[in-house]
Parts: structure tokens; C-alpha cells; sequence
């Protein structure tokens, strides 16, 4: 019986800086989505790609669909503020906003989640002041 030889030495082939503190994580068309200090990282093969950011309005929570070629984003925001991005590869996975609206909840949003129903895009928020919001994207 032969043994077998015992790697010592390992060579790093990619350092990648912080890309998670905690928080949500999604998965959708190829990238990883997460939460970084107020904000959300578009990762694609170890690197962030691009960053959704505001400096003076972090987000809370996030929630994506994919829908054909098109990767919707729907982030929270400590103000109150709602904001959605549609992400598309041919556009180099660059989000683009689509529409911000204001959240009617008295508190911030705790959750989010989206799907599609009966051909709509719908949104469901749950905020700290325990209700829950459903909203047609679609007709928003």
C-alpha cells in the first residue's frame, strides 16, 4: 500500500476583500447579492461588480427576482424610501432605478420579499410596526 503525499504548502490564487457583514443574501442569474455596511454588493466570481450605495440613506433589506433576462431589485431604505432596479448582463449587470417610492409603514421595513402572481410583479413588506404591505410593481 502506497501512502499518499501531504500538500504543505498552498498558494493564494485570489484575496478577496469584505464582501457580507451580516444580513440578507441572495442568489439570482449568476450573482450573489449582499449586504455590506448600509450596502447591497452585486457579486459575480469572487468580486464585487457593482455597489449600491447612499452614503446618507443605507439600506435595511433587499429583495430580487428574476424574471426572463432581467434581475428586479427592490431595496428598503432607513428613510422610508423604496427604490427598484432592474439588472440586466446585457447592460453590463449595471442596476439601473426604475422607480422610488415611499414606504407607508410607520416604522422601517423588518422584510421583504417579491413574486409573481396572476402575470403581476408583487412585492410584500413587512415593517417593525407589525404590518404587511402588498404592492403591485407593476401599477405602483
Amino acid at each position: 500500500m502506497s501512502r499518499q503525499k501531504v500538500l504543505t504548502d498552498f498558494e493564494a490564487k485570489k484575496s478577496l476583500g469584505a464582501l457580507y457583514t451580516g444580513g440578507h443574501v441572495e442568489w439570482r442569474g449568476g450573482l450573489i447579492f449582499t449586504t455590506l455596511s448600509g450596502a447591497i454588493n452585486l457579486v459575480k466570481e469572487g468580486s464585487v461588480i457593482h455597489s449600491i450605495e447612499e452614503e446618507e440613506d443605507p439600506a435595511l433589506v433587499f429583495t430580487t427576482l428574476l424574471e426572463n433576462d432581467t434581475i428586479t431589485l427592490v431595496a428598503g431604505h432607513k428613510s422610508g424610501l423604496m427604490r427598484q432596479y432592474a439588472i440586466r448582463e446585457v447592460d453590463e449587470w449595471k442596476p439601473e432605478v426604475v422607480k422610488t417610492f415611499r414606504s407607508i409603514h410607520t416604522g422601517p421595513i423588518a422584510i421583504m420579499k417579491m413574486g409573481i402572481l396572476a402575470g403581476s410583479k408583487l412585492l410584500a413588506t413587512g415593517g417593525a410596526d407589525g404590518t404587511l404591505k402588498i404592492w403591485d410593481l407593476d401599477h405602483q
